[in-house]
């Protein structure tokens, strides 16, 4: 039989139990305050999710992409110089523009 007894068979506290593992209650106490704190990290940079039931939406994950500088409208696009979604939209504000011009140039 071993001499080691089980968290599972401990029942009652008994003077000196304070100590489980090597580790004292107090520093038990600090290292779950510190592990809390890095999940709260982790859940508000959107790294983690906070559990199901916890009466908290995840943090909104905000859009980096290119924004149409016609319609606004977020786009995807391979070029880093792409400024419209679209043909459409290009020509839109090709339009736009040049009847701009037209009223303040007769």
């Amino acid at each position: 039989m071993s001499d080691v007894t089980s968290h599972s068979e401990v029942s009652t506290y008994k003077p000196g139990d304070e100590v489980a593992g090597g580790w004292t209650f107090e520093h038990l106490h600090l290292m779950n305050e510190r592990f809390v704190a890095r999940v709260r990290q982790a859940i508000a940079c959107g790294l983690e999710a906070p559990p199901p039931g916890a009466g908290c939406a995840p943090p909104a994950r905000t859009y980096t992409g290119p924004i149409c500088a016609h319609c606004g409208k977020p786009f995807a696009t391979t070029r880093s110089d792409k400024i419209y979604c679209s043909q459409w939209c290009c020509q839109a504000a090709y339009r736009k523009r040049r009847d701009a011009a037209a009223i303040h140039d007769p």
